[in-house]
């Protein structure tokens, strides 16, 4: 019984934050970086996080993480980083213009995320069906129980890929999958490869300046 008054607790509290976060002014030199839900610290996100701080100190750039082991490597490394549900957590995360993911909206906090641009670098190349275009495991989330509760409480299941979103990929053939399963339109999708993989100079400067957009 505790336990369902302590959720209903934080939905309710997580859409005021998510209400309140529309009407916080946006710093467009800082970008909120997460992969992974938060519990790691890897990935696409990882190595273009790492890149900013070296090579465009004009731009903020912050971790955001749940994971203890995480915080201490990337303090270690003299980088900027924050535990997700920390106050300074969610002072950056609603003060942030972009958040930079690898997963989803909870590599960084979904209830400060009314207004922040979505930098969407994903975590590989489909080889089976995903989002939208896997009907068995989105067949929920079309149910009118599911339509309610995203209705009630939009931070928790956020549209988070709409027509404002940035998305790489590593083809056009890559493009066309991520458009469907995810419903954006191609142009918002950029064909740059991934900074796991591609990581010289030129190519990641190429990414940056299509996330300034």
């Amino acid at each position: 019984m505790f336990k369902k008054i302590e959720t209903v607790i934080s939905l309710v509290l997580g859409d005021l934050i998510y209400l309140i976060s529309y009407f916080v002014p946006k710093d467009r030199s800082l970008w909120v970086f997460g992969a992974w839900f938060g519990e790691k610290y890897a990935d696409n996100s990882k190595y273009l996080f790492e890149y900013v701080n070296e090579k465009h100190p004009e731009i903020r750039a912050v971790w955001l993480t749940k994971n203890k082991e995480s915080f201490d490597l990337i303090s270690k490394k003299g980088y900027e980083v924050y535990l997700m549900n920390s106050i300074k957590g969610y002072k950056i995360c609603l003060r942030a213009n972009k958040a930079i993911i690898s997963t989803g909206i909870k590599d960084i906090l979904p209830c400060t995320s009314s207004r922040i641009k979505i930098i969407q670098l994903w975590h590989g190349s489909p080889l089976k069906k995903i989002m939208f275009d896997d009907e068995f495991t989105f067949a929920e989330f079309k149910s009118l129980k599911s339509k309610i509760y995203q209705f009630m409480f939009p931070f928790i299941l956020r549209k988070e890929f709409n027509e404002k979103t940035i998305f790489i990929s590593s083809s056009e053939e890559v493009k066309n999958i991520f458009s469907s399963a995810f419903k954006i339109p191609k142009k918002n999708i950029k064909i740059t490869g991934y900074p796991r993989n591609d990581f010289s100079d030129p190519i990641t400067e190429t990414r940056i300046k299509k996330f300034y957009n």
